[in-house]
């Protein structure tokens, strides 16, 4: 692969991670409005972001919207009790 292609695909792989951080932190106080008192049993293993997100998405019984090849190879810690879903994402 060219060596110019690789690190342009690597800075625009990097800018896509921070705008997803920037949405997902501009939504956290909206998300924990929306879920004060509202608690869930949660019992998430650790693993592989797309994997977990959709079990908490199953678990908490609330979307959850992520790009795949964003967060193919972040890993998350396991969740486990009662929770809100604020607290547990």
């Amino acid at each position: 692969m060219n060596p110019v292609l690789l690190i342009c695909s690597r800075v625009w792989l990097q800018y896509r991670v921070f705008f997803l951080l920037i949405a997902l932190l501009g939504l956290g106080p909206r998300i924990s409005a929306a879920t004060d008192g509202d608690t869930k049993s949660f019992s998430l293993t650790a693993g592989s972001a797309p994997q977990t997100l959709k079990q908490f998405a199953e678990q908490s019984g609330r979307g959850v919207v992520f790009v795949t090849e964003v967060v193919k190879d972040v890993r998350t810690n396991s969740v486990q009790g009662e929770l809100s879903p604020a607290a547990a994402l």
